[in-house]
């Protein structure tokens, strides 16, 4: 059995203790026999000078009675066991004692040799006057002194053992004292080891087991408030990392292990953290098109390097694709190597938004079909196809019969409806190598890619029996459309786009004149030419403008019925032609048909709010109304415009009025809301234009925080106090809470605009009439 350390201790000190004391009693046993050896040889050495001065006169006269008479003297002596006298001729004068000796006899020179039979022999020369006369044998016991010394050994020894004995039990006592201290400086170690730093020893005093236990409890006290303080801040960067929608991930760059990720790890891919044990796995799990350059990656971080950045697709625990993007980095860190760090983020959202936009960017939004721009793009590769290899194909421009009716009487939303399953038709009509795409409204283009002039016109007869003979439900009743068609045979009437797009749309409204089941191939009537010919013009024209800034604004007062003088002014778009003015009425059509109206809207916004700070300048306060296209109401690159010229342009905000009809803001009800908030929330104003028009707008009304509603004039021709085309009526978003939609719908069917007015509140002397458009600015 192995002893403790404390008992190791106490037992050599024990020892040493022992052996410390029996030296010192052997010691003092020899020290005190050789004192009392000294005392008795002295003793003896005076008794032997005054017994040869006593007997020296006797013997020199040999006078046996007086030496007898003294030696007699020696009997009470107890000490003396013995005396003889010998003459000069070594001849026995006188003895007394026990026993005799020959002269010849040794005798002791030391006490200890007097040890074997207990007598000290001693011998004297007895002389007189310088003669030597004999010589003095006397012998003396040492029982006595043996005894002293027996008395004085076991003295000694009682006192070493007491001696010993309360050494021990001090050593004793002691060795408890710091054995117990010591466990418990021992188990307030392991318990702090444990983790128990709330522990405390308790040993008082200030010896040195007190200095050592106030250390460890000071100690303790230093580390509970670290750990405290660490734990708050683990429990902190937890919260905070695995709060984190990424993961977060730490590898040793020596040996590619992974010594860190983030529970994010687990959610996003569905493996644990204890699957991801290295680089390998990583890559190996990447998508097998990025796992090379996942690899080139990792290979960058082995030097020391800021930040490196890659999206990557992940197959995760399900055998799906995550795509994440990695940002990391790798440092140098003293003692423990290089380390690679970094953060990982799931964008799979993301892309499938980025992808939705692609697909948006490229198809309608309804439908789902390619739009006009990737139309056109597809017509042009059909085209270079067709003109290279010298065979015929078709262009096809359909748009639906009356479909306006529609919308009118059951709303936009229905309406699309119709468009979509128009569109379902089509495409179980056509082959999978024909291209169908939306051009816009009710308006879809065909490509036949190879067709001559009878199999499209079968293809086109085909098509308009599909939707004639097709019942749409809506509302529980059930209606028929149809469609017109115009016809463009291709590379022979044109290797242009937008020059087939031109001829195919002058082919369909000759068509639509035909009425319905009516298709028209490009040529048939010379006049298709001449109109074709004009919309192209007029396209070039607009671009001109463009170019050339030959667009004017006219300004149309908007006064106020009260008599308050000018509310604002409109600002009415014109293009110069010459010493001609061209109306909005006769190019906006085909500016939104070849995709210059944001164009348009841009130059129109830009120079309101020119006009407005010039104007600021020269000390009028003016505010401007403009236009917008329901091209542009959706789009967030032109919203994203108007605010940044808003920003660069001081106090212009809350003086420019932005005015959408309610088709556009019906057709794109969830942007129309998006681009009014976002600019009202910068100070505009809003008007709602043509109001009246579509049904489908009154279920909508209260969705749109507009300022105005501007009722179309078709309402408002038979009242005496207008004298124009439409009536301003100020509103609110509470006013427009409280719109009851079928009263409404009721009042414009009636054309009762007076009782309109009175329903939402609002006097008729608080309407706006407008005054004569001029180029004031």
């Amino acid at each position: 059995m192995k002893l403790k350390v404390s008992t190791s201790l106490l037992l050599v000190s024990i020892v040493i203790q022992l052996a410390m004391l029996s030296i010192l009693i052997w010691n003092g046993t020899r020290l005190l026999e050789s004192s009392h050896a000294t005392a008795m040889q002295e003793s003896v050495k005076q008794q032997n000078r005054l017994l040869v001065n006593s007997l020296a006169p006797a013997l020199a006269a040999n006078d046996r009675a007086q030496l007898k008479d003294i030696l007699s003297l020696l009997k009470k002596n107890q000490e003396v066991t013995y005396a003889e006298v010998f003459n000069r001729s070594d001849m026995l004068m006188s003895a007394v004692g026990d026993h005799l000796h020959g002269v010849k006899d040794l005798h002791d020179q030391r006490l200890s040799e007097a040890a074997v039979d207990g007598i000290f022999d001693t011998v004297a020369t007895i002389s007189l006057s310088g003669m030597n006369l004999g010589t003095l044998h006397v012998g003396y016991s040492t029982k006595h002194i043996q005894s002293l010394i027996s008395e004085s050994k076991q003295q000694s020894t009682i006192i070493a053992a007491i001696a010993v004995l309360f050494s021990v039990g001090v050593t004793l006592l002691l060795g408890i004292f710091i054995a117990r201290n010591l466990h418990r400086l021992k188990d307030g170690a392991i318990m702090m080891r444990e983790g128990d730093l709330k522990h405390r020893i308790d040993i008082n005093g200030a010896g040195e087991m007190g200095d050592v236990a106030n250390s460890l409890n000071l100690l303790a006290d230093h580390l509970l408030k670290t750990t405290e303080q660490l734990t708050r801040d683990n429990r902190y960067l937890d919260t905070l990392l695995n709060g984190l929608s990424a993961i977060v991930w730490e590898i040793d760059a020596q040996s590619g292990l992974l010594t860190f990720v983030s529970a994010e790890w687990e959610k996003v891919t569905g493996f644990s953290e204890d699957e991801w044990v290295d680089i390998d796995f990583l890559i190996e799990h990447a998508h097998i098109d990025d796992q090379m350059a996942m690899r080139f990656c990792f290979e960058k971080l082995t030097e020391i390097i800021d930040e490196v950045s890659i999206e990557f697709r992940l197959i995760n625990h399900k055998g799906d694709e995550v795509w994440l993007r990695n940002i990391a980095s790798s440092s140098y860190i003293e003692g423990a190597g290089m380390t690679m760090r970094g953060i990982m983020i799931d964008i799979s959202e993301q892309k499938k938004a980025e992808e939705f936009a692609m697909f948006l960017g490229n198809h309608d939004a309804l439908t789902g079909l390619i739009n006009r721009q990737s139309f056109e793009q597809k017509l042009e590769e059909h085209i270079a196809y067709a003109n290279r290899y010298g065979h015929e194909a078709a262009l096809l421009h359909l748009d639906l019969v009356q479909f306006k009716y529609v919308n009118d009487s059951f709303g936009h939303e229905l309406g699309d409806q119709v468009i979509i399953k128009v569109s379902q038709l089509i495409q179980a009509v056509l082959e999978d190598t024909d291209v169908l795409g939306r051009l816009g409204g009710d308006e879809f283009g065909i490509v036949l890619p190879i067709a001559d002039h009878e199999s499209a016109e079968t293809m086109v007869e085909r098509l308009i029996k599909e939707i004639e003979d097709h019942p749409f439900k809506i509302d529980g009743s059930s209606i028929h459309i149809s469609a017109a068609i115009g016809i463009v045979m291709f590379p022979d009437e044109g290797l242009r786009s937008g020059g087939l797009l031109a001829r195919a749309d002058a082919a369909l409204n000759h068509a639509k004149e035909g009425g319905r089941k009516q298709y028209r191939f490009f040529g048939e009537r010379h006049d298709l030419i001449e109109q074709m010919q004009d919309k192209l013009n007029l396209e070039s024209q607009i671009r001109t403008a463009l170019k050339e800034e030959l667009f004017v604004l006219h300004m149309q007062p908007i006064v106020s019925m009260k008599g308050d003088g000018i509310s604002h002014y409109e600002a009415l778009i014109r293009m110069v032609s010459g010493d001609e003015l061209i109306y909005p009425e006769a190019f906006i059509d085909t500016a939104e048909r070849y995709g210059l109206i944001t164009q348009i809207d841009h130059w129109v916004v830009g120079r309101a709010i020119t006009i407005i700070r010039e104007q600021a300048l020269l000390g009028n306060d003016i505010s401007l109304a403009v236009n917008l296209s329901g091209y542009d109401v959706g789009d967030l690159d032109f919203l994203h415009w108007i605010m940044d010229q808003l920003e660069n342009a001081e106090d212009v905000s809350h003086k420019l009025i932005f005015e959408i009809t309610e088709t556009a803001a019906v057709t794109h009800m969830a942007q129309a809301g998006y681009f009014i908030s976002t600019l009202k929330g910068m100070g505009c104003r809003f008007a709602l234009d043509d109001f009246g028009v579509g049904f489908s707008s009154y279920r909508h009304l209260k969705q749109l925080d507009v300022d105005w509603v501007k009722i179309d004039g078709s309402f408002v021709r038979n009242i005496e106090r207008s004298n124009s085309d439409q009536i301003f009526v100020r509103s609110t978003v509470d006013i427009a809470a409280s719109f009851n939609i079928k009263t409404v719908a009721e009042f414009i069917e009636t054309e009762s605009v007076n009782e309109l007015l009175r329903e939402l509140g609002i006097g008729y002397g608080q309407g706006y009439h407008l005054g004569r458009p001029e180029p004031l600015f």
